[in-house]
């Protein structure tokens, strides 16, 4: 191919044809084509126009030949280098983690041990996972979730998904999602432990900033509501059911919804409390809370707890007074008959008969009905006998 190069070269610059002759890169058949083209040169207008095309066929040929560049190099000089912000790193297999304050791995096995020291930390899980924060635990097998430890109590927020919560006492506390959980008491610092360093890289921060906790959109009252009355519906632990009311209190104070949910968890704590706590304990509810529309309900249980569940006349009698002066229809008339027949019993002979005629004029079921008409007998015979 040099050889046919040569009637070309002699035509051309001496630097521009040693380079030429020098050439390797273009093929054999782009080369014939531009000595075809050379040889059989066109008709031109002027002979002056000659050097000019050789010159432009010759830098045509020159850039055939020039070697063009490899992938290697392409791919190099585009190629962009990235590093993978912390924040979508795991903190350990299965759980990230965005932390303001100390968060150590206790133990990496089946069961993730993780210890918060202080500040705050937002967890998405999706293996097992055990959190401690002072002699608090939580435990979830997924989900997501915001623990903050300060120095006089731990809150957490359960944003998806499910935990238990494990106060120094013994006590479990089942979260759900939407539910917001706040310790009584200030977390006590555990003894120090061996934990495992993890290596992953470190934020820097120029200084110390306190971020506070992702908002959380809190559901309306209606759904907390919903979501309280599952958990009574569950049989849930009375600690878990005071959480919720909490939360609704706290998020929604004003709302019908929230007076429904105090009345229900003071329901339920009477069942399962002694007659005589359940009675102290729907007395401090109705003082907290004398605006609640279904007063007179908790008033009545109470009444009846003193009745039925200690005995004791003497300690209903008032409340049947109280209910008596307050209701109106089938409450009012059995509020009557149940004072009647605590006043007799406590010779109030005058205060009874008053009651029992109320309470006879009024929509009273058979059986009750019965028992008022046979105390009114038994109350008229002692008079007639002068007892």
């Amino acid at each position: 191919m040099s050889d046919e190069l040569g009637p070309i070269s002699e035509s051309l610059p001496h630097e521009l044809a040693r380079e030429l002759a020098q050439g390797t890169a273009a093929s054999e058949e782009e080369v014939r084509a531009l000595l075809a083209r050379v040889r059989t040169p066109r008709p031109q207008s002027s002979w002056v126009a000659a050097p000019a095309l050789v010159l432009a066929l010759a830098a045509a040929v020159l850039l055939l030949l020039r070697p063009s560049p490899t992938v290697r190099e392409v791919v190099r000089e585009v190629e962009v280098v990235r590093e993978v912000p912390v924040a979508d790193e795991p903190f350990v297999a299965g759980i990230f983690a965005e932390v303001v304050g100390e968060l150590t791995l206790v133990e990496d096995g089946s069961v993730a041990v993780l210890r918060l020291a202080d500040g705050a930390a937002s967890l998405r899980a999706t293996r097992s996972f055990a959190l401690l924060a002072g002699d608090f635990e939580l435990r979830a097998d997924s989900g997501d979730f915001q623990v903050s430890m300060a120095a006089d109590r731990v809150e957490v927020r359960v944003i998806a998904g499910t935990a238990t919560l494990l106060a120094p006492d013994g006590a479990e506390v089942a979260l759900h999602a939407g539910q917001r959980w706040v310790s009584a008491q200030a977390p006590a610092a555990l003894p120090a432990q061996k934990h495992v360093s993890l290596p992953r890289p470190v934020r820097p921060a120029p200084a110390p900033v306190v971020v506070a906790p992702a908002p959380v959109e809190r559901p309306d009252a209606a759904s907390q509501l919903a979501q309280l009355l599952d958990l009574v519906g569950a049989n849930a632990p009375t600690e878990a059911l005071v959480a919720a009311l909490a939360t609704l209190e706290e998020d929604w104070p004003r709302a019908a919804e929230t007076q429904e949910a105090i009345v229900r968890v003071a329901e339920v704590r009477a069942t399962r409390l002694p007659a005589g706590e359940a009675v102290r304990m729907l007395a401090e509810v109705r003082a907290a809370h004398p605006g609640l529309p279904r007063r007179l309900d908790l008033l009545e249980l109470q009444a009846r707890l003193a009745k039925d569940g200690l005995r004791d006349c003497a300690m209903a009698l008032p409340y049947y007074r109280e209910l008596a002066g307050a209701a109106t229809g089938l409450q009012r008339a059995e509020a009557q008959a149940w004072r009647g027949i605590c006043a007799q019993n406590q010779g109030l002979t005058t205060e009874a008969l008053k009651a029992l005629d109320s309470a006879a004029a009024g929509p009273l079921s058979p059986e009750l009905r019965r028992v008022v008409v046979s105390t009114i007998e038994r109350i008229e015979l002692l008079e007639q006998e002068g007892l």
